[in-house]
């Protein structure tokens, strides 16, 4: 069994915890998650996180998922020696996401790639790090961890290989695709299309072969240690198995609907992210102990946030892009932030690292070389950059605020709000397609024929579409300009033949200009001028 000799309590505690019992369990070993699934399933029974108030998926964001991404950031780009350390992934590797997010607007197969890369890998970047803390509390706690490790690392690559098969079986529940207006079916996943004969049993074999390594890790590890010392492993088992491994079971057999918010992406993100503050903050505080918590999770919040809408602004449809928000760009742009996560992740955070290693199996700085350097005399031009990234941060929250806005004042029907908070989100590139042909319905039917005009127009510029053409054609036959309507219904067509309101209104528009060439030569005779054919 696993002992501590005469250590006292306060001294074991602060071995094998890193803020404690408490938090440890509840946010790195997954506590918190299993606590939530019982009142998750008893307030959403049937509903999924997109059911859920915009606010809260706003707040998931903004205060856990895009604050993740920045203690990365902050990991590898806030120190110099960090970023020469990691050059190949800050530098290099990033240039060349860079240059695939480019690319993907010409070719829009190169996006289905990085959003089929996204969905695959994340699947096992979640298991990764669920496995490297499992590691991380077992040997806190003194735990031989040798002769059950490799047994351990397969359940968590089983549970992976079980997702992978639910994500790339034949018509899989889980994939999905981002039309656009580049052609080729838009962003999407790639399946490789497992046929169901192969996919099934190679899932039975792979969920029995995943239930016997798992038992036989916590048996051997057992044999060495309490159960009170094996619980954060035994949590992060049990959530790893419902992160992954009963959803692909779901999923497989199409039985995922109506299973509520346990299994839906955002919430487990949200609880992965948490996770992920969790360990790093400790880190940074190993390293930095002359930072206050506050103070790193408010940077990593900005940085996070910065992340996450930065690359929608270079590349919204008027600078480098030329696809919408809503018609593809917010799926790529989620899709190459969170693989440049996943590649620096993969690379700073290792056990073998020995910095790493001393830090988060022991709690001591590592050296006085890499831990944070003392105060300069003059620190005022590192002031500058500091603000700079402060207030791009909190522009980027701002604009996060006003997705808030714009999703309550159309729900609410403040047509004006919503229409003024879209244009100013529309200088970040966050303008969607959509809610541009919402806002031109709802100033149509209030009879402002213009204002709706600009509206449609302006969804069009974004992601040409039969809807629009055909609100477009409507106002202007309101304005009395029934030429350009004939020519919006008739452009709505060619994308939509079938569209049944645009086919009516082109007989529509035929049937006028008929009427109208046949009622101009008795005009002319009324009017003393001799019919042409007479003439």
């Amino acid at each position: 069994m696993t002992t501590f000799g005469s250590a006292s309590p306060a001294a074991r505690d602060a071995k094998i915890w890193l803020y404690g019992a408490a938090p440890d369990l509840l946010l790195g070993a997954g506590l918190g998650y299993l606590l939530s699934v019982p009142l998750l399933l008893l307030v959403t029974p049937s509903l999924g996180f997109e059911a859920w108030p915009f606010w809260a998926v706003l707040a998931v964001v903004c205060l856990a998922s895009a604050p993740h991404y920045g203690a990365t950031v902050l990991r590898v780009y806030e120190r110099g020696e960090e970023r020469r350390r990691y050059a190949l992934f800050t530098v290099w590797m990033t240039l060349a996401l860079v240059g695939a997010t480019a690319a993907a607007f010409h070719v829009p197969l190169v996006g289905s790639l990085l959003v089929t890369a996204y969905v695959t890998w994340a699947a096992w970047h979640f298991s990764g790090q669920n496995y490297g803390i499992g590691l991380m509390f077992l040997r806190r706690r003194e735990v031989d961890v040798q002769p059950a490790k490799r047994l351990l690392y397969a359940s968590f690559v089983l549970s992976f290989v079980l997702s992978f098969l639910a994500i790339h079986v034949e018509d899989s529940s889980v994939a999905y695709t981002v039309p656009t207006n580049l052609g080729a079916g838009g962003f999407g996943i790639l399946r490789l299309g497992i046929p169901r004969s192969i996919a099934h049993p190679l899932f039975l074999a792979s969920a029995a072969s995943y239930l016997v390594v798992t038992i036989a890790a916590l048996r051997r590890l057992r044999a060495g240690a309490s159960f009170a010392a094996l619980a954060p492993v035994i949590f992060l088992l049990l959530t790893q198995s419902l992160w992954f491994s009963v959803p692909a079971w779901l999923d497989l057999n199409g039985l995922r609907q109506g299973q509520g918010l346990i299994f839906a992406t955002m919430w487990i993100n949200a609880a992965h992210s948490i996770q992920y503050l969790w360990i790093t903050s400790y880190y940074d505080r190993v390293m930095r102990p002359s930072r206050a918590m506050p103070l790193y999770l408010l940077k990593a919040t900005l940085a996070g946030n910065a992340v996450v809408v930065i690359p929608g602004l270079v590349f919204a449809p008027y600078l480098l892009g030329n696809v919408a928000w809503d018609r593809g760009l917010a799926i790529l742009i989620a899709a190459v932030v969170n693989l440049h996560h996943f590649i620096l992740d993969g690379a700073i955070w290792k056990l073998r690292d020995g910095r790493v290693a001393r830090a988060l199996l022991r709690g001591a700085a590592v050296s006085s070389r890499n831990a944070e350097p003392a105060p300069q005399a003059n620190r005022a031009p590192r002031l500058w950059p500091a603000i700079a990234i402060a207030a791009m941060g909190v522009a980027c929250l701002w604009v996060q605020g006003e997705e808030l806005f714009w999703q309550a004042a159309l729900r609410e029907g403040r047509t004006e709000q919503a229409r003024a908070a879209m244009d100013r989100l529309a200088w970040f590139g966050r303008d969607y397609s959509e809610v541009r042909l919402r806002l031109g319905g709802n100033l149509l039917r209030g009879g402002r024929y213009e204002e709706a005009l600009v509206q449609y127009e302006t969804s069009l510029a974004l992601s040409p579409n039969e809807i629009g053409y055909y609100g477009m054609g409507r106002a202007q036959e309101r304005l009395g300009d029934l030429s350009a309507a004939a020519e919006s219904y008739r452009s709505g067509l060619a994308i939509a033949p079938g569209h049944r309101g645009l086919n009516r209104a082109v007989e529509r528009m035929a049937q006028a200009a008929r009427a109208a060439s046949a009622s101009a030569p008795l005009q002319d005779s009324a009017r003393g001028v001799a019919p042409a054919a007479g003439r």
